[in-house]
């Protein structure tokens, strides 16, 4: 038995583990069930779980959670991996001290997840180390197929091989602000199986490694203001005055929120700045726990843009035959009605669209829509954007490509006052078979600067 249906379970909704000690667990310590949302786990000392040796963890996201906030727990020693994120969506975890996975297994980090559609569930101000594993080594892992991420200000040492990980394909995950060190790589993304080898709406922004960064992929993150091969960290952790990364970081609105002199310092730590330390405290426990989002303004801006549970909320949909379908395969898998995990749009017989209004978006501004279409010879499917200030555009269709995916990418910018836009994805054939979208997102093209609203 694999036993990561195992431990202290939470199902349904609102419920709090506070100042509590779990341990001892053959799977997991403390699951966080299919059907759990909005879940408050805080200052927990949680630790010796998965001492079978499977892929359960000390935590673990179920497929299908959502809307948790783990913050402020010491987690520590594991079989596999401290913290299983296979199920992370839309949750927060925060000032966490993780350690001493891998006892009894290989190819783990500290945190480990493939095919993790995120909902922009952000990872900050953790430490992350001591991997005890003696095969593949990370700390900071998401595996191939994984997406809508936002991971920043984290702290990750003593993995051996890799500290943070983030293998292909990748969409929209954001690393800014951490600080890597003892691995032979501070970053690296160097595998897909059979999935496309890429990182497509993937950015690296101001963090710090003591090595070098390598990344194998035929479209590679945007990476801006990182120093890489540092040599001067400080207890693992801290800069060293009057080294480059040191105000020499770029702003980036709802991250870099800790800033001493003009411009913000690269790295997990500001020098001169807030000293967090994360973890447990039975003695004091946090009074306020702080669950306001960063909202990096290049994160995916799409609501649900994988259909998180089969739904179409936060869409809607025009034409008889749109539907989500289920169909969970292996990561070889190219050729599926879906993209790695489990669900797609289907839209068949007729002209079928689903439609999202999206608000916030900031005038004069690029963007640019994304979407994977599986089209079978003889239909055709497009992207679509009105109401951003300027004339309805479409992007170029998309004719064949089944039983393959095709991206499809479409451009616009926002009118000098216009702060919305209406993106569409939909099939314009009117014949009998069926297209299939998944994986879209829309994002911002600014690039970062010296000052971002």
């Amino acid at each position: 038995l694999s036993q990561r249906d195992t431990g202290l379970i939470l199902q349904g909704s609102s419920h709090i583990v506070r100042n509590c000690e779990i341990a001892y667990s053959s799977g997991n310590c403390l699951l966080l069930g299919a059907q759990a949302e909005n879940c408050l786990i805080v200052n927990n000392y949680i630790h010796h779980g998965g001492y079978i040796g499977s892929y359960a963890s000390v935590i673990e996201f179920a497929e299908g959670t959502r809307g948790h906030v783990v913050s402020h727990n010491t987690l520590r020693d594991a079989g596999r991996s401290v913290i299983g994120t296979g199920g992370l969506y839309d949750s927060l975890i925060q000032y966490n001290d993780m350690s001493r996975s891998g006892h009894l297994t290989s190819d783990l980090g500290l945190t480990y997840g493939n095919g993790v559609d995120g909902g922009n569930s952000e990872i900050r101000y953790n430490w992350l180390y001591d991997n005890l594993a003696k095969g593949h080594n990370a700390g900071l892992y998401f595996d191939h197929g994984c997406r809508n991420l936002i991971i920043h200000h984290n702290v990750i040492w003593g993995a051996r091989i890799f500290a943070l990980q983030i293998n292909q394909y990748a969409n929209y995950i954001l690393c800014y602000n951490n600080t890597m060190s003892d691995a032979k790589f501070s970053y690296a993304s160097d595998w897909a199986n059979n999935q496309a080898k890429e990182q497509y709406g993937c950015r690296l922004v101001n963090n710090v490694g003591d090595a070098r960064a390598r990344i194998k992929a035929d479209v590679k993150p945007a990476m801006i203001s990182n120093a890489w091969d540092y040599a001067d960290l400080q207890s693992k952790r801290y800069l060293t005055p009057g080294t480059a990364p040191v105000d020499s970081g770029v702003f980036i609105a709802g991250i870099t929120t800790d800033i001493v002199n003009n411009r913000p310092d690269m790295g997990a730590y500001e020098l001169g700045g807030m000293q967090w330390v994360p973890g447990h405290n039975f003695e004091n426990p946090p009074l306020n726990v702080d669950t306001n989002r960063s909202l990096p303004r290049h994160r995916n801006l799409l609501v649900n843009p994988a259909h998180h549970r089969g739904a179409l909320s936060g869409w809607t949909t025009l034409g008889d035959h749109v539907q989500v379908i289920y169909e969970r395969h292996g990561q070889a898998v190219i050729d599926g009605r879906t993209l790695f995990r489990s669900y797609s749009v289907e839209m068949g017989t007729g002209t079928n669209r689903i439609l999202q209004t999206v608000h916030g978006l900031q005038p004069a501004t690029p963007y640019e829509l994304m979407g994977m279409f599986r089209v079978p010879s003889g239909e055709a499917a497009r992207l679509g954007a009105y109401g951003f200030g300027g004339n309805e555009t479409n992007s170029a269709a998309v004719t064949r490509g089944a039983p393959y995916w095709e991206r499809s990418t479409l451009r616009f910018q926002t009118g000098p006052t216009n702060t919305s836009v209406t993106i569409y994805a939909e099939k314009t054939s009117p014949g009998a078979q069926n297209i299939y979208i998944d994986n879209m997102g829309l994002q911002s093209l600014a690039i970062e600067g010296k000052i971002e609203e």
